[in-house]
């Protein structure tokens, strides 16, 4: 405190420190009796003004040095705490596998599943997109059931009908005028692929029962009244055979069921037909009938069937 009137000699005291003062705050006044001490004998004015200035400059020093030093400790251990985290080869190796594993299954979701299904990849030259389609076939009846063939072109597929014309014409027909036949309609177009003409009117058409020319593509038979019976190729329309018995058709057929397949009986590599007809004069249909699958041609003289009634 002041020790006269015209000012006092200004000198810290010693204070004692409790438990709860920080190592900050003793370390701070160990500095000031320090610089008390080293200033006794300088003059009053400069030697109050030097210690205030020396303590004070040293004490923000050390508390920089102090901020510096923490501040680094906190650098060094982040540093360290980022080096012991470092991720491990077999770590590493999951995750890349998953990233991996990602990637394939967009692949497979965007380009293989879509594919399993026809028509579901980009169209080739082998390929027609099929569209929806309604086309009117004028004085011309669709009849008997549908079916469905292997077109020309790969992975198509058309639809083959018996048709009947308009009997009810006021013009008197022609031999080439024949209003009866069959039908080859394009699926994905709606539009005729072929026809046949026929006097006989067709009644059944099974084109999934034999494959006549062994190659591999079932063909049609048709049959019909007045004994009709033939067998068509379904991709272009083409007869191969009527119904005959060596080289001349049939005229005393009346009418016959349509056929039923058998295995191979004259060793053609082709299946053959059975089936039951009304010979001519008999009027009784009880003729069985044993055809040729590959020629058409009837290999035994018709066998009547004897009825028995119980």
């Amino acid at each position: 405190m002041s020790a006269n009137g015209n000012g006092g000699f200004y000198a810290p005291l010693k204070q004692i420190l409790s438990d709860s003062e920080s190592e900050d705050d003793k370390l701070e006044n160990a500095m000031h009796i320090k610089a008390t001490d080293s200033c006794n004998n300088l003059d009053f004015n400069s030697g109050l003004q030097s210690s205030k200035n020396y303590s004070i400059s040293d004490m923000d020093e050390f508390n920089t040095n102090v901020n510096t030093v923490e501040s680094t400790m906190d650098n060094v251990s982040f540093l360290q705490s980022d080096i012991s985290t470092k991720m491990t080869f077999p770590r590493r190796c999951a995750f890349i596998a998953s990233i991996l594993m990602c990637i394939f299954t967009v692949v497979i979701f965007l380009w293989g599943i879509p594919c399993s299904e026809v028509g579901s990849c980009a169209a080739n030259e082998w390929q027609d997109k099929t569209t929806s389609w309604e086309l009117p076939y004028n004085e011309m009846e669709l009849s008997g059931a549908v079916q469905v063939v292997d077109g020309a072109i790969p992975n198509t597929k058309n639809l083959i009908f018996i048709y009947r014309g308009n009997h009810m014409r006021l013009e008197p027909k022609t031999s080439s005028e024949n209003v009866n036949g069959v039908v080859l309609i394009v699926g994905n177009s709606g539009k005729v692929g072929w026809f046949t003409r026929e006097s006989r009117i067709p009644t059944d058409i099974n084109c999934h029962l034999l494959d006549v020319n062994r190659d591999k593509q079932k063909d049609c038979i048709v049959s019909g009244t007045e004994g009709l019976l033939a067998a068509l190729d379904s991709v272009s329309g083409t007869y191969y055979w009527h119904i005959h018995k060596q080289g001349k058709d049939l005229s005393k057929i009346v009418a016959l069921d349509f056929p039923v397949m058998v295995k191979d009986m004259n060793d053609d590599k082709v299946n053959d037909l059975l089936t039951v007809a009304t010979v001519y004069p008999n009027a009784n249909h009880n003729s069985l009938l044993m055809i040729s699958g590959a020629t058409g041609m009837i290999m035994a003289e018709p066998i009547p069937l004897m009825i028995v009634c119980l």
